[in-house]
């Protein structure tokens, strides 16, 4: 595969999250389709399904993805503030994209093999951010 090639592929699937993400604040998670999302994308819906195994997969995506952007807490205070402060933040973020958040809860309790490694991701980042707060020992 061409440097140009996964380029291009890159940027489709860019398109395809900020698609999703749009439509998700524009319509609802109920509302939503992967055909709908492919539209605002400007592909086609078999394009989408290449990225995508289900709208609950794009769910987990935008999350995890939303989810990885959250600074990290800074490193002073107890270990009971650094821990809170960690919670504060993680859940700051959640709060900044409501329809998100409606969209997630659902979708990672599905059985769909893509939305269960990253819930699997999701999970292992809320811990690594717990176990940063708490540090060494």
């Amino acid at each position: 595969m061409s440097s140009a090639t996964s380029t291009r592929q890159a940027e489709t699937v860019e398109r395809v999250f900020a698609a999703g993400l749009a439509e998700l604040r524009q319509v609802g998670h109920e509302a939503l389709t992967v055909r709908s999302v492919a539209a605002r994308a400007g592909v086609s819906p078999a394009t989408a399904y290449t990225y995508l195994a289900s709208k609950n997969h794009l769910f987990a995506e935008l999350f995890w993805r939303h989810l990885a952007v959250t600074p990290a807490v800074e490193e002073t205070g107890s270990r009971v503030e650094r821990v809170q402060a960690a919670v504060r933040s993680l859940t700051t973020r959640i709060a900044e994209e409501p329809a998100l958040a409606a969209a997630v809860t659902p979708a990672l309790l599905g059985s769909d093999a893509d939305v269960e490694r990253l819930r699997l991701r999701i999970g292992a980042e809320f811990a690594a951010r717990f176990e940063a707060a708490l540090g060494d020992g």
